[in-house]
């Protein structure tokens, strides 16, 4: 008997913390990881502000869901919103764009794109 794949959610985030969509992503991400599913979060474009204006609900959701969940950013997003690279430490992994573009192309990989 063939073992079934891991399916990853990949969940892309392109609001801010003060859009309340951006809210919406994050009680989805949150509700995808309580079914038991893994998931990436990839803060994009104004998710990358999420780092800078309400990193402690990232961090939260980091440690409540350990290795279930990762959670990256990617470096066009914080240099073109001036978030440096080091608010992401301990909270997201910094990525390029063609590390994103390969995790969307896996095909274990299930994306949500929220914008």
């Amino acid at each position: 008997m063939e073992a079934t794949p891991t399916v990853t959610v990949l969940l892309i985030e392109t609001h801010s913390p003060a859009n309340p969509g951006g809210t919406e992503c994050i009680r989805l991400a949150e509700a995808l990881l309580k079914a038991g599913d893994s998931v990436q979060l990839h803060l994009m474009q104004d998710g990358a502000t999420w780092l800078q204006q309400d990193p402690d609900t990232i961090r939260t959701l980091g440690r409540r869901h350990g290795g279930q969940l990762r959670i990256t950013v990617d470096d066009v997003s914080l240099a073109l919103r001036g978030v440096a690279a080091t608010v992401s430490h301990g909270v997201a992994t910094v990525i390029d764009a063609d590390t994103l573009v390969r995790a969307i192309c896996e095909p274990s990989t299930k994306t949500i794109w929220h914008s």
